[in-house]
């Protein structure tokens, strides 16, 4: 969290935040997926959790790729 923070304020590079914040959200977000897939279900949690974890992946990969550009 702090090491997120801190890239986000600009204290620390941003490209190895951003890297390694759509390593750990994606990660996060595939093995909720596939937990769900694998018991069948999932609760109102899980649902809300992998929709923030999905958009969060989604947005530090659209950074990322911004960064590169300019």
């Amino acid at each position: 969290g702090l090491f997120f923070i801190a890239g986000a304020a600009r204290m620390i590079e941003v490209r190895p935040t951003l890297t390694a914040m759509t390593v750990v959200v994606t990660g996060y977000a595939v093995s909720r997926v596939f937990a769900a897939a694998l018991a069948g279900s999932a609760d109102t949690y899980n649902l809300v959790a992998m929709g923030y974890e999905v958009t969060t992946a989604v947005l530090a990969v659209w950074a990322l790729l911004r960064l590169r550009r300019t």
